[in-house]
């Protein structure tokens, strides 16, 4: 399935994944609104052999078919200390 990743500019590590036939036109206005000015970050063709690094696969490909998209939000953890992960609120 053709889909379009998206970067939000507004939250870090924020994407959308896009069925290749919509737009930001057809997300509900919550996603509009942050993801207004996003940045494309890649075009992909996935299928349930694809390996994504941080969303499951049959997780994604559901949403993409119904209802076109799928928010990947940014990770709680990061074992590997790569990212640049916001420190927990304290209580």
């Amino acid at each position: 399935m053709a889909c379009q990743v998206l970067r939000s500019i507004r939250r870090e590590l924020t994407y959308l994944y896009l069925r290749h036939d919509l737009d930001l036109d057809a997300l509900p206005p919550a996603l509009q609104t942050l993801f207004a000015g996003a940045e494309p970050a890649m075009r992909l063709e996935l299928h349930s052999g694809s390996v994504l690094a941080q969303e499951d696969i049959a997780t994604v490909l559901a949403n993409l078919r119904d209802p076109g998209f799928h928010l990947q939000l940014p990770p709680r953890e990061d074992p590997s200390g790569w990212l640049d992960l916001p420190r927990p609120r304290e209580p």
